[in-house]
């Protein structure tokens, strides 16, 4: 299904197949985001929880750092299960290595009987044969891999880890659910910064061996460690030496090249947070040049955040719209927390506290839901351009089209 096809069923009251049995489709959920309602009658198609808090890796751009192991209670999970038949999307990953839940088999079952994807970011390092089996089994699986490197070297001073034994566990990965169908697709992902950017080709070749059919690549993120320089592994990683207009430009002169390999070895290309510089090319450098990156502004609503858990940038919210308040991505925490999407900390309610159809109608969501129908960003939002029907959400059309449907 072409991505022209699925913007036009969002559209339409009827969905061009009436056939599919799935949440995505229901013409109610989309009516009520066409006609801006405050209060929906749908639950969320789309649910980030944090499986596990704490990771017992060290990379260099992550601020978790080998931080202590917490699973995501029972009960916790016992007060989502009545909403798993509406999810399309169930993401296992948080501030933490998904990996490592001790609920995966939970997970696989789940999927497997309310016929939802699986979904997670992860470096692979923990995938042993038991658990791609346990993966394997699941209705829908989708995988980003955290790569962010194209030789054994770089990956050692980013991640950490063995680049080639990573690389074989996800190769085994992919081999076994070879026969599963489009529902189980893997991406690797690739932080643009001046640390890797000159392993981009070997990346893709790499991407290639490991049978991953699928890259993005986002641009660093300017978490608090790596703002005034993060060193680990006899290594340095400061953002603004990391990530400035000349890594930018180096590739952008160089997307020409990595698009004819990823096209010679059948790889597809999403430029995830990247895609903002997808406008400019070599034939129009300086107009790139007069951009502005904007770092400033994300790190002081990084701070405000923090301290006071309110985004203060920008100071006139633009015009926009995005669906996510009416489709869901909710992050729910390990300790029951609720909050808007994966762009913005802020918070929903507490799933300890109120129940999900509650939080789903609160005060908090339906403040969104106003700025959104006044054509507004809300604050909460920040820099973050949205997913809106007229530009549609890549990262979600991708997964319905990856999924068969």
């Amino acid at each position: 299904m072409t991505d022209e096809l699925i913007r036009q069923n969002l559209l339409d009251d009827t969905p061009n197949n009436t056939t599919l049995n799935t949440h995505i489709m229901n013409p109610t959920l989309f009516k009520e985001y066409k006609e801006s309602r405050v209060e929906v009658s749908t639950t969320p198609a789309l649910i980030y929880l944090e499986s596990v808090k704490g990771c017992p890796f060290d990379c260099l751009m992550c601020s978790l750092g080998k931080t202590p192991i917490s699973h995501v209670p029972m009960e916790l999970l016992d007060k989502l299960e009545p909403h798993y038949d509406e999810l399309e999307y169930l993401s296992i990953h948080g501030d933490g290595e998904p990996l490592l839940t001790k609920h995966l088999e939970y997970f696989a079952e789940k999927s497997n009987k309310h016929k939802f994807t699986l979904h997670m970011n992860t470096t692979g390092e923990l995938l042993t044969q038991q658990k791609s089996e346990k993966l394997a089994n699941a209705h829908g699986l989708l995988i980003r891999f955290s790569i962010h490197a194209g030789t054994p070297e770089v990956y050692k001073r980013i991640i950490g880890g063995d680049f080639h034994k990573t690389l074989g566990k996800i190769k085994e990965l992919v081999d076994f659910c070879k026969d599963k169908g489009p529902r189980h697709d893997f991406w690797f992902s690739f932080i643009v910064m001046k640390e890797t950017v000159d392993s981009i080709e070997d990346f893709l070749r790499e991407t290639h061996k490991a049978g991953v059919k699928s890259v993005r690549f986002t641009r660093l993120s300017p978490t608090a460690p790596i703002i005034f320089g993060s060193t680990k592994r006899d290594f340095t990683l400061k953002y603004f030496e990391q990530f400035n207009k000349d890594v930018i430009e180096t590739f952008i002169r160089n997307r020409p090249k990595y698009d004819a390999l990823a096209k010679e070895l059948g790889i597809k290309i999403e430029y995830g947070t990247m895609s903002e510089y997808t406008k400019y090319s070599p034939s129009n450098m300086e107009e790139f040049k007069k951009y502005k990156l904007n770092s400033i502004g994300k790190i002081t609503n990084k701070v405000t955040d923090r301290l006071i858990s309110k985004r203060f940038l920008p100071i006139v919210p633009p015009k926009g719209d995005c669906i996510v308040p009416w489709y869901g991505q909710l992050i729910i925490k390990s300790d029951g927390d609720v909050r808007l999407c994966c762009s913005s900390p802020h918070g929903l309610g507490n799933l300890n506290e109120k129940s999900l159809e509650e939080i789903w109608n609160d005060t908090p969501i339906q403040e969104v839901r106003e700025s959104f129908a006044k054509g507004k960003y809300p604050k909460a939002c920040g820099y973050c351009k949205g997913f809106s029907i007229d530009s549609p959400p890549k990262d979600v059309l991708d997964l319905i089209r990856k999924t068969g449907i």
